[in-house]
């Protein structure tokens, strides 16, 4: 059962802690799967016969498998899971889930209708979890910094894949700024009449290296963000090692329902950076 193997394994962590899991399989056998169990038999005295014929030293059973060492232990683990719990709110607080990126020509309209039924297939401890849930640039923004603040403060990228998506820097910029800050990257096909993405081929490379596939005034605006036409395939063929989700705004809202929920499905939370090894 779940809960049996929550006691196993805080058992397990706690030995770890003290560099004791040489002591694991032991206690194991002697039925001792919990650490309640183990502050049971320290408390009962009966910890040096289950332990016979293993060598552990007086300074060990007193310093580290005593009654104190296991609830200082626990309370290490309770502060630190509180700090943690409060961060990761913070985190969301202030952050999306979701920042939609994509070319406003070819998939504007998709991407507002996406935002509003992302919206309403979440439930409201999600939505009231974050400050702005789903980020579309309704605004235009101007300022590319402004943006990038943006795409960092999320927890998943959604990248709109239409068949000049990848012809575009800041599409690029959002791509890259994202794969830099260990920000999730989930690929969505468009599928609607006469709109047909290609995904990107060894031609497709040849050609981004060649500076074919960008103008000049892209590859300007990429060199401006310290980034160069190698950062860019290497991202691309990273995130095309996804299977992309599907999204088909003309089909049935039933269709929709389910591709967004596989979306939904695909999507992380950001583990914070100063997250406490377990």
């Amino acid at each position: 059962p779940q809960i049996e193997d929550e006691k196993l394994l805080e058992l397990s962590h706690f030995l770890r802690s003290k560099d004791l899991t040489r002591l694991k399989p032991v206690l194991v056998s002697n039925g001792v799967t919990e650490l309640d169990a183990l502050l049971s038999i320290i408390e009962t005295g009966t910890l040096r016969q289950v332990l016979r014929g293993v060598s552990i030293s007086a300074e060990e059973e007193e310093e580290l498998l005593s009654e104190h060492s296991i609830h200082q232990y626990r309370h290490l683990i309770l502060s630190q899971t509180s700090a943690f719990q409060e961060r990761r709110t913070q985190a969301l607080n202030s952050g999306h889930l979701i920042f939609l990126s994509h070319y406003k020509v070819e998939a504007g309209t998709e991407a507002s209708l996406m935002r509003t039924e992302i919206e309403k297939i979440l439930g409201d401890e999600e939505l009231n979890s974050f400050l702005d849930p789903i980020f579309l640039d309704s605004e235009n923004l101007q300022d590319l910094d402004e943006l990038v603040g943006h795409v960092f403060k999320s927890h998943n990228l959604v990248l709109l894949l239409t068949p000049k998506v990848l012809t575009r820097p800041w599409c690029l910029v959002e791509l890259v700024s994202a794969i830099r800050k260990g920000v999730n990257v989930v690929p969505v096909l468009v599928d609607k009449p006469g709109v047909h993405f290609v995904f990107p081929n060894d031609d497709f490379y040849a050609k981004l290296r060649a500076g074919r596939t960008l103008d000049s005034s892209a590859r300007h605006l990429l060199r401006e963000r310290g980034i160069d036409l190698d950062e860019v395939e290497s991202v691309l063929k990273m995130v095309f090692k996804k299977i992309a989700v599907p999204y088909s705004p003309h089909r049935s809202r039933a269709v929709r329902v389910a591709e967004l929920q596989a979306l939904q499905s695909a999507c992380r939370i950001k583990v914070m950076e100063d997250e406490w090894d377990n």
